[in-house]
């Protein structure tokens, strides 16, 4: 599996070297991973954040309608199985203080920050990224706490 992202991500990085388009769908669960290493003061792994970033975006993705509950089980199941359940330090979630912490997240785009947004697994929007009012974002880091940790 990790050989197989690795193809993929040279793949895209290839078609894309200057990250105007495609590449951006690399950035999956970055924007929240970002403000989760931050809020952490880096005592959280890259990796970790991301991972859990992966799951608050895709219900990002659910909340605004983009894909189905299930969907959003599957891929938090994986992610939780394959990366969560073997860390050794649990990131700290403070919906408040991720908010403003990706606003300085340098994927931000006239004072909004993007996110990398599904349509269905291994699929992202056309637009790839858009911005997401702060309300859908506190309702998903909600949500994750509640069902997720």
């Amino acid at each position: 599996m990790i050989y197989r992202s690795c193809l993929n991500k040279v793949e895209i990085v290839v078609k894309d070297e200057r990250e105007s388009g495609l590449r951006k769908i690399l950035n999956f669960g970055h924007t929240i991973g970002h403000a989760i290493e931050v809020t952490n003061d880096f005592m959280v792994k890259h990796g970790t954040a991301v991972a859990t970033g992966m799951i608050i975006e895709s219900i990002i993705s659910w909340k605004l309608g983009l894909i189905d509950r299930e969907t959003v089980e599957e891929i938090g199941k994986t992610i939780k199985n394959l990366v969560l359940s073997h860390i050794r330090r649990t990131p700290l979630i403070y919906p408040e203080k991720i908010i403003r912490a990706v606003r300085y997240d340098k994927k931000v785009r006239g004072g909004k920050p993007e996110y990398v947004l599904l349509r269905e697994i291994g699929k992202v929007i056309e637009d790839i990224t858009i911005p997401v009012e702060d309300q859908i974002i506190l309702e998903s880091i909600n949500h994750f706490l509640e069902g997720w940790i």
